[in-house]
């Protein structure tokens, strides 16, 4: 192939001056103390996104830490750029990204989590998305150490992800060469997924030829992608300048290599481009165009707007009959997948996995029927808690209402560095407020005997986050409440299911004594209130112990003459909390806190802190695991019984 039919040689040397113009001014204005934080240059690595710029231009592309390069190929927004990590007016995220994040709607995306989005560039492309997305991902050859890297690969085979990895290999992570720390074959790796591999390295002897090499390569593989089928090009490339700012532990001799070598010095040097002198003056007149701007104002950030006023609370009811929890469940996913074409992924949640074999339909059967009347909706997931997050997550980034099931909320850990680092800060760290409809489901707390590793919650770990609204299932709130909440405000809800209740209804709580208070909205608490005497003590409770606790009202009331009022919040991240103080007040400042916690009352501290300063509160008694559940019998010694209870309301009625 005639090369000067395919690269325009002055327009591709041209793109790549103007990077390495933009990212030398950059480590100047770091220089002259202009700069705050961290930069990660790209400079010797330009050839690649620049090439991919003209090939795969309509591609969502997703980068890291060191992203400037990708970002500038793809968009050309030089000035946005400048202004984002400068911060001044006109910056493309407000000034909240900075350096290592960096967005374009629908275009582009970055991150400083190294390999963490690949599962979302896997699932924003998959068969399954919803639309016909091809996405681009960028990483480090130092990358290829990380777990969730392969979770995503596998996950982009299994779904047919028109997805195309660009692994740029600079044989160097921050100080150590990689040789050190990645073990084995690269190219054997991927291949076992079932990846379509290519490699390409530089003969160093001519420069066009090179390019156009490197130009067929990513052809090649560019069409492999958009057929469906998962590629990754390993692109050998050069960094020339340190990793970030002036770190730079190579030897001098090892540098002056690097630049001998490098395309463009080469093509300079060649006479097949000229110094690039025109387009280092070029971008500093953009720079001092954006310097001239006014610099962005804390009070005009749109980071630091109340998200709340973006997701205003519902004041719907939804009316529906009082069923056990688990068909709740059912119900709610059946109505979100009929009516809002949401889709449901998880491990093990189909019907019939066997073709010859029995239903199946979730761990706790919550599942059960879905998968035989919405096929192309639900789906079975690996044991990949974090690929299966972020994959999720690129689905709900295209728009699609996405349901994850965790089967066991102990196993969130996993997938920890997605919620925090993807799903919780994608959705304003880019100065704008990204709508990401995903609900992650998960089975909760103790009960049934599992054992220490799958009878704990997280929601400790979770309540604070922003972006996220964290809540404990419970049987007097319709689940359909929960689902249509969530699709009305398309946010991230985590909802964490109590094992213990699945079975359990509404309609099995009956007393002549209490009442159930419905609230108006899941963010105003469930009250189960005494009907003739005034309340002794509040009990603030979510999790597996609720059922315990209002089977035994009657008793407290019979045999210890002592009348509990019980808040039982559904949010538990951002709950109305009036009801409770409320209800401390009717009862004299008394409270019990009850939950599936360990060592940590979470939530509540906020709540007791809040009713001790409006001087609501007299005393407080908290009971929760100081230890790991055990397994199988030994686990009833340690959850709550009627005999605990009683001794801990005593406890608390005493002066």
């Amino acid at each position: 192939m005639n090369i000067d039919q395919n690269i325009d040689w002055w327009t591709l040397f041209a793109n790549v001056a103007r990077i390495r113009a933009f990212e030398k001014l950059l480590l100047e204005e770091f220089k002259f103390g202009n700069i705050r934080g961290t930069i990660h240059t790209s400079i010797g690595q330009e050839y690649a996104p620049v090439i991919l710029s003209k090939l795969a231009g309509n591609a969502f592309w997703f980068s890291n830490h060191r992203g400037h390069a990708h970002f500038l190929a793809k968009t050309q927004d030089f000035a946005g750029l400048f202004a984002e990590i400068l911060g001044y007016e006109g910056a493309i995220c407000g000034g909240v990204g900075g350096s290592q994040h960096l967005f374009a709607p629908q275009s582009f995306m970055s991150n400083g989590i190294q390999g963490g989005q690949l599962g979302i560039a896997a699932g924003i492309s998959s068969k399954h998305s919803g639309q016909d997305i091809t996405s681009i991902f960028f990483m480090g050859d130092g990358t290829t150490g990380a777990g969730h890297v392969y979770e995503a690969l596998n996950l982009a085979k299994l779904h047919d992800s028109k997805l195309l990895v660009i692994l740029e290999d600079n044989e160097i992570a921050q100080s150590t060469p990689t040789g050190k720390t990645i073990a084995g074959d690269l190219g054997i790796r991927f291949a076992g997924f079932g990846i379509e591999y290519h490699s390409w390295s530089p003969a160093n002897i001519d420069v066009k030829k090179d390019l156009e090499d490197l130009n067929q390569v990513l052809r090649k593989a560019i069409n492999s992608m958009e057929n469906g089928v998962p590629t990754l090009v390993k692109v050998k490339s050069s960094r020339l300048a340190p990793h970030s700012k002036g770190d730079d532990n190579r030897e001098e001799e090892t540098l002056k290599r690097l630049e001998s070598l490098d395309f463009l010095n080469r093509a300079i040097a060649e006479g097949i481009f000229s110094s690039g002198s025109e387009q280092y003056e070029e971008i500093r007149a953009i720079l001092k165009l954006v310097k001239s701007r006014n610099q962005i104002k804390r009070n005009n950030n749109s980071f630091n707007s109340d998200p709340s006023e973006h997701f205003k609370k519902s004041k719907t009811r939804i009316l529906q009959p009082k069923l056990k929890l688990k068909d709740s469940i059912n119900l709610a996913l059946r109505n979100s997948i009929d009516k809002y074409h949401a889709n449901l992924i998880g491990e093990d949640i189909e019907d019939f996995p066997i073709s010859e074999g029995g239903q199946y339909g979730g761990a706790f059967k919550v599942t059960a029927g879905l998968s035989k009347d919405f096929p192309n909706a639900v789906k079975n997931f690996p044991i990949s808690e974090s690929g299966m997050l972020g994959f999720a997550l690129g689905k709900a980034i295209s728009g699609q209402n996405t349901i994850v099931e965790i089967m066991f909320s102990d196993f969130l850990s996993q997938g920890l560095d997605q919620v925090i680092h993807q799903i919780s800060k994608l959705q304003t760290i880019y100065g704008r407020t990204l709508e990401i409809p995903l609900l992650i489901r998960t089975a909760s707390g103790p009960g049934k005997g599992y054992g220490p590793t799958h009878s704990h919650t997280l929601e400790t770990q979770l309540v604070g986050l922003p972006n996220i609204e964290v809540m404990s299932a419970n049987p007097f709130i319709p689940y359909l409440e929960i689902i249509e909440e969530w699709i009305r405000t398309k946010k991230c809800f985590i909802v964490f299911e109590p094992k213990e209740l699945y079975l359990n209804s509404a309609d099995d709580f009956s007393s002549n004594m209490f009442e159930v208070v419905f609230p108006q909205t899941i963010y105003e608490p469930v009250k189960i209130s005494p009907k003739h005497v005034k309340s002794d003590i509040t009990i603030l409770i979510y999790g597996s112990s609720i059922w315990k606790i209002v089977k035994n009202l009657e008793a407290l009331l019979y045999e210890l003459e002592i009348a509990a009022e019980v808040i039982i919040p559904t949010v538990i991240s951002n709950w109305e909390t009036e009801a409770l103080y409320k209800s401390l007040e009717n009862s004299g400042g008394k409270l019990l806190l009850i939950t599936d916690n360990l060592n940590s009352n979470g939530f509540q501290d906020d709540v007791v802190i809040e009713a001790f300063n409006r001087k609501k509160l007299r005393k407080v008694i908290s009971l929760n695991y100081d230890n790991w559940i055990p397994n199988g019998i030994l686990e009833d010694e340690i959850m709550l019984d009627n005999k605990l209870l009683k001794n801990r309301i005593q406890k608390l009625m005493e002066e």
